[in-house]
């Protein structure tokens, strides 16, 4: 088993995180300056029944992925606290009414919860940072 230090409370994450997903889950879980890739990359390495608060949801949302540190685990969704470019419903229905894909989000760098039901179907899976990093560990 490796222990490793987490702060309690963990500091508050910068906002210049806030405009990437993956850099906000670094600073969220504890990993600042480990490089994981972009959303879109980063392969899941856990099984739904085994997820814990701050294993990271792989997302097949936006265009190239997204992830969110999962906090609050329930038995059919967890909630997040995540970070990215996000836009809002309103816009995106009014760009779907004119079958416009939207080029640019329209909310810049924002810091929300959401709670994310288990058979989401853009969920493609939870990734552990501590998983990934003992992997590594083993090739070096």
């Amino acid at each position: 088993m490796i222990a490793r230090y987490v702060p309690d409370p963990i500091p508050e994450p910068p906002e210049w995180t806030y405009c990437s997903c993956v850099e906000f889950a670094k600073w969220l879980t504890g990993y600042q300056g480990t490089s994981f890739g972009a959303a879109r990359d980063i392969e899941p390495n856990i099984d739904p029944s085994e997820v814990q608060p701050g294993d990271w949801a792989l997302l097949n949302e936006g265009p190239v992925g997204h992830v969110a540190p999962a906090m609050v685990i329930g038995s059919q969704s967890f909630t997040t606290d995540e970070a990215n470019w996000f836009i809002s419903a309103e816009a995106l229905k009014k760009l779907e009414e004119y079958n416009i894909e939207p080029s640019a989000p329209v909310e810049p760098c924002l810091r929300k919860s959401r709670e994310v039901r288990f058979d989401y179907d853009s969920l493609r899976g939870f990734f552990r940072p501590s998983i990934y990093m003992l992997e590594l560990k083993k090739t070096e």
